[in-house]
């Protein structure tokens, strides 16, 4: 046998090895890790048989989005029930599966991703996904919220750091752009950046000027303003 073939056939043996690996790792032994699972709590088995069904349509075909959206939110909701962290890295590890065959243009897998990375405690890499779902989707609310729940609660970001992010998404959205605009307005508030909340607190009694919390908290800002 020439040299050639046997690097052929090596080659293909590893590529084979990888392939049973991978089969292994991300199908039959989640199946056979579910059933003992099952046999536990069979009162999670409905949802179980979820996630064995999700994990079937993946195999079947990994180039339809749909089935790790689905799959990720299946394992998402084990993990809800079971408290386990293992099930928070199965979603995660759909996610990001879903993110790569996407080419990175869905912001709802990269969002999703960033939330699980939440729930494993890593927040640095959570805020990755969320600051590059905000990217694809400028336009989306939830992704500045996202954000600034991680920094405000578990970052422990400056304030700083935190409006520059409330002032990005004004700056970019068109609906919703009010919602925002009172979440600053809190924030700013909570915070003693009074100057900021009356500024906020004017433009949406301006919007709505028979809103009387509007009206109120005006006034308590002006007089707080006075001391």
């Amino acid at each position: 046998m020439s040299k050639k073939n046997i690097i052929i056939i090596s080659l293909l043996v590893i590529f084979v090895g990888i392939g049973a690996y991978f089969i292994w790792q991300f199908f039959i032994n989640p199946l056979k890790e579910l059933n003992n699972l099952k046999e536990k709590q069979p009162n999670l088995a409905p949802l179980i048989q979820e996630v064995e069904q999700g994990l079937i349509n993946l195999k079947k075909d990994k180039k339809d989005i749909k089935n790790y959206v689905i799959l990720g939110f299946t394992w998402k909701s084990l993990a809800d029930q079971t408290k386990e962290l293992k099930h928070y890295r199965k979603a995660l590890d759909v996610y990001e599966k879903g993110i790569k065959q996407s080419a990175r243009k869905n912001s709802l897998l990269i969002m999703n991703a960033g939330s699980m990375a939440v729930y494993l405690n890593d927040f640095q890499l959570a805020k990755q996904y969320y600051e590059e779902g905000i990217s694809i989707a400028t336009g989306d609310i939830s992704g500045y919220l996202r954000l600034i729940e991680l920094h405000r609660y578990k970052l422990k970001s400056p304030a700083e750091q935190i409006l520059s992010i409330y002032n990005q998404g004004l700056e970019r959205l068109v609906l919703n752009r009010g919602e925002l605009l009172k979440e600053r307005a809190n924030y700013a508030r909570e915070i003693g950046f009074y100057e900021l909340a009356l500024k906020d607190y004017k433009i949406l009694l301006a919007a709505d000027p028979q809103n009387q919390q509007y009206q109120e908290t005006v006034d308590e800002l002006i007089n707080q303003l006075k001391k």
